[in-house]
């Protein structure tokens, strides 16, 4: 029998034995394990088999176990973790860079499909804000998951009314422009390219 893990998660290893009054004795192929019991808890931290032996006067018999650990680089935090943006913007979900070549088997998954302007299986996304969005990555290697979050929230814009509006001068004439809003109270003018 074969199991994925993550490293660091324990595993129970249960031997069946028959009749119930034998005991396995346990051992692994890189010397790094030795047990006795038909239930042990084991914790490792790299790819390794299990044997166990049950034994009785002339006769003794082995089975395999096989455990696969896998990781999950890390840390696997995205950043930025919450932003605040102007409704079009475009914002980069990233997080620290690792090895491909460490990780062949590593998938990514983001969810939900709102803004994305790359695909959604890369570890880094491109993300167009259009609504205000809390955004997932699952991330999967073997027997590891991780699921991390960012939210990006719109910045909802403000109205200014300026009056009149598009008056028409004569050279040289003078205006009182009047600009309003229900958000902002102080105001800075500026000349328009062009504008005179």
């Amino acid at each position: 029998d074969t199991l994925s893990i993550c490293q660091g998660d324990a595993v129970q290893l249960i031997a069946d034995v028959s009749p119930t009054t034998l005991v396995a004795e346990w051992t692994s192929d890189n010397g790094s394990f030795t047990g006795t019991g038909n239930s042990l808890t084991i914790n490792p931290q790299s790819f390794t088999t299990y044997f166990a032996t049950v034994s009785v006067p002339g006769c003794s018999r082995t089975d395999t176990f096989t455990v696969l650990v896998d990781s999950i680089p890390a840390p696997t935090t995205l950043m930025p973790a919450d932003t605040s943006v102007c409704r079009g913007a475009l914002v980069v979900l990233s997080s620290q860079a690792y090895l491909p070549s460490q990780y062949p088997d590593i998938t990514h998954e983001w969810s939900p499909n709102i803004g994305f302007e790359s695909g959604d299986s890369l570890y880094n996304m491109v993300i167009r804000a259009v609504d205000t969005v809390t955004y997932y990555r699952l991330t999967i290697n073997g027997g590891c998951t991780v699921l991390d979050s960012a939210t990006i929230s719109i910045l909802e814009t403000t109205t200014i009314d300026i009056s009149p509006t598009d008056p028409a001068l004569c050279t040289n004439s003078d205006i009182n422009l009047t600009a309003s809003s229900p958000d902002i109270t102080e105001f800075e003018w500026s000349i328009a390219s062009g504008g005179g």
